[in-house]
């Protein structure tokens, strides 16, 4: 839009004619938010990571420098690269303690769930009679893994109580969490016939 091409322009004049660091930085971290969020090709939201990067270099202690350091994680995350992502939340958490930092917290959260084994499986929410179902995996820090697909009768794993109310939440369970975890902790997932391995 005019208004963003304005906005860029002038954070990109400010920083030709700032003459303190602290406006230096902050029209840098102002340009990278930019084009962070209001772009969408890998040329323009290279900008944001090339204006992030020059931040934590040429203004470490900047009021922005922490948020810089967590916003170029992520860039690196939404780009899948685990090693630059690490990075920098790393280099957050070695400048800044958790009371001078809002994202010391996130980010220490960030570096576990990147670190530890994970596998996720999903599916969509609308399932229409006699339709295929589409499934996506995705999965990190895992050698091998075995996995089982098994028919499940919904309605009748659920295991309504007719005698409780609908408004009560002893009637049967709370949500698809629950569910899954009462067929696994009880093993009797494996009696459901095999749909896939």
């Amino acid at each position: 839009s005019d208004m963003l091409v304005q906005r860029l322009a002038v954070d990109e004049e400010i920083l030709k004619v700032a003459t303190s660091d602290r406006d230096k930085a902050k029209a840098t971290y102002s340009l990278a938010m930019c084009y962070l969020h209001q772009y969408t090709t890998d040329t323009e939201l290279a900008r944001s990571e090339k204006y992030f990067q020059e931040l934590v270099t040429h203004y470490p202690s900047s009021e922005w420098a922490d948020d810089a350091y967590y916003n170029l994680a992520q860039y690196y995350e939404r780009k899948n690269d685990s090693v630059k992502a690490l990075a920098a939340y790393r280099d957050l958490i070695g400048r800044f303690r958790p009371g001078d930092s809002q994202w010391v917290d996130q980010a220490n959260s960030r570096i576990k769930e990147i670190t530890s084994p994970g596998l996720r499986v999903s599916v969509g929410y609308t399932f229409l009679p006699e339709s295929e179902i589409q499934f996506s995996m995705g999965w990190h820090n895992i050698k091998e893994a075995q996995i089982s697909f098994h028919k499940l009768d919904l309605a009748n794993e659920l295991r309504l109580d007719s005698s409780k109310s609908e408004t009560d939440y002893e009637r049967g369970v709370s949500d698809y969490q629950a569910l899954l975890k009462s067929l696994v902790d009880s093993q009797r997932y494996k009696s459901l016939p095999a749909a896939l391995s």
